[in-house]
């Protein structure tokens, strides 16, 4: 299981080990990676410091940069794990998360070996083309520049993309033995770093968009029961 705090934008410091403390009952290895040498210690977790980019690049905010690089790509600690269980530090991703893993996310994941995502479909927005929309009208979310090149580029596959539900990556988890699946996975903080886009939700339909069949949609509505 691992979290991040990179640039503390939404002050996530702020009684970390409180907020991180209700995940300790459960029975695998915790890991929070930070650029913030303010914590140094946050109980039944491994704390692992990274360092930052010291500004931005192609546009990208640097604590931005490792947020999504390790999000998507995972870090040297995690090479051990077959399974990634990734949750952002917002009060609504660790609510969820720990209802899920409550409800047996763990169990049905391992039932599930065929499928190499489990992550749960975007609540508000059903396509890339919502989330673009979105964007638009909130320049504080993605610059503008770099989006309008984006969705030029993928306009021509609209059709097909749309057909693949947006998900939202705040909780998931990554089953890592499905190799082609994994670097496809990483492709899309390439992609990001590449274009200059700030929201993973515009590229994941972009990245996945021929390997819908190995993605697992979990709900908090849905009884997670083996096969």
């Amino acid at each position: 299981l691992f979290a991040s705090i990179f640039g503390n934008y939404r002050n996530e410091e702020k009684n970390i080990d409180k907020v991180l403390q209700p995940f300790t009952k459960f029975d695998v290895d915790r890991f929070l990676f930070t650029d913030s040498m303010t914590i140094d210690n946050v109980s039944g977790w491994t704390v692992v410091h990274v360092p930052t980019y010291g500004k931005d690049v192609n546009g990208i905010p640097g604590s931005r940069i490792n947020t999504k690089r390790i999000k998507f790509t995972g870090h040297p600690v995690l090479i051990p794990y077959r399974y990634h269980i990734h949750v952002d530090t917002s009060h609504t991703a660790l609510t969820m998360l720990d209802k899920f893993m409550t409800n047996g996310l763990m169990k049905y994941v391992k039932c599930h070996p065929s499928k190499a995502l489990f992550v749960r479909n975007h609540p508000d927005r059903t396509t890339v083309q919502d989330e673009i929309n979105l964007l638009k009208n909130t320049p504080s979310l993605q610059p503008r520049s770099p989006l309008d090149k984006w969705e030029n580029y993928i306009k021509k596959m609209y059709k097909q993309m749309n057909r693949v539900p947006l998900v939202e990556t705040n909780v998931w988890v990554l089953d890592t033995k499905h190799t082609l699946f994994r670097r496809q996975w990483a492709s899309i903080y390439e992609t990001l770093f590449k274009w200059g886009l700030w929201r993973d939700q515009i590229v994941n339909s972009y990245a996945l968009i021929n390997m819908q069949d190995k993605v697992e949609h979990i709900s908090l509505n849905k009884k997670m029961v083996c096969p």
